[in-house]
């Protein structure tokens, strides 16, 4: 068992200006609540991307971090089921984790990709304020969230003015569930652990599978994970099937990857 212990997460903004691109027009943020028993938040209109962390304490620090992407078919985002709920769970491992807002409709999915590569290079701007290892930072993405890591490749927002921008936006492994892009598979792309379930109607587990197969085509280590039952968007959720079984088979995961450092 990990060590349970209560952390208090910071925010701080992607850029510490106004984002590029921003539309002044857009309307405010708005929250729904999606449940009456539990805290399940989907944000709306987010035009302000950010990062919320969570940082464990010095005697369990692996040094790993983590940066965890929710889903929400870039209309929204689950921000708790596949964002804070997550990060609590992975900080108790010693992780370091960071919930990424980022941009939703009315901007385009490539602004979405673009807060994903400045989160990884900015939580590896600060590694060494953050006791993080950046040789040791993933990227975990949920549905829409598994398609803005598969583009984490992608350097186009180089900007020699820009000292975060001198940091690699490739993850030293990665974490897909129920999303990813097979046309963004190279032989660059590092470690990946794949999570899906076979009666998910939103993302059909076919998009898993076949991901799974060109990794392994191109030479990329990949292991898969397909459940019977979990529908889509399962999170942590200890109610449907099995699927509340891939936080073991993660941890398990990171540390025969060597991904958790030392202990």
């Amino acid at each position: 068992m990990s060590i349970i212990t209560k952390i208090e997460p910071q925010i701080i903004p992607l850029w510490p200006d106004a984002s590029p691109g921003i539309i002044e027009s857009m309307g405010k943020e708005e929250i729904v609540h999606r449940s009456e028993v539990k805290l399940d938040r989907a944000i709306k209109n987010v035009c302000c991307p950010t990062l919320t962390y969570y940082l464990p304490p010095d005697n369990i620090n692996t040094g790993t971090a983590i940066i965890v992407c929710p889903g929400g078919g870039f209309k929204y985002l689950a921000i708790d089921k596949s964002g804070h709920d997550i990060a609590q769970w992975l900080v108790t491992y010693g992780i370091s984790a960071f919930v990424l807002s980022y941009r939703t409709s009315p901007y385009e999915r490539s602004v979405a990709f673009q807060d994903g590569r400045r989160a990884i290079k900015l939580v590896r701007s600060q590694a060494e304020e953050w006791g993080i290892d950046p040789n040791l930072t993933g990227f975990m993405g949920f549905s829409a969230g598994g398609h803005i890591a598969s583009a984490l490749l992608d350097e186009r927002e180089f900007n020699n003015d820009d000292p975060i921008d001198q940091y690699s936006s490739r993850p030293n492994f990665m974490c897909l569930f129920y999303g990813n892009d097979k046309s963004k598979v190279t032989p660059h792309m590092p470690p990946t652990f794949i999570v899906h379930a076979t009666d998910d109607i939103a993302a059909p587990v076919s998009i898993s599978v076949d991901y799974f197969q060109a990794l392994l085509a191109v030479g990329v280590s990949a292991e898969l994970h397909v459940f019977a039952k979990g529908g889509h968007g399962f999170g942590l959720d200890l109610d449907d099937g099995n699927t509340h079984m891939w936080s073991d088979l993660l941890i398990s995961w990171l540390r025969n990857q060597s991904m958790l450092g030392e202990t």
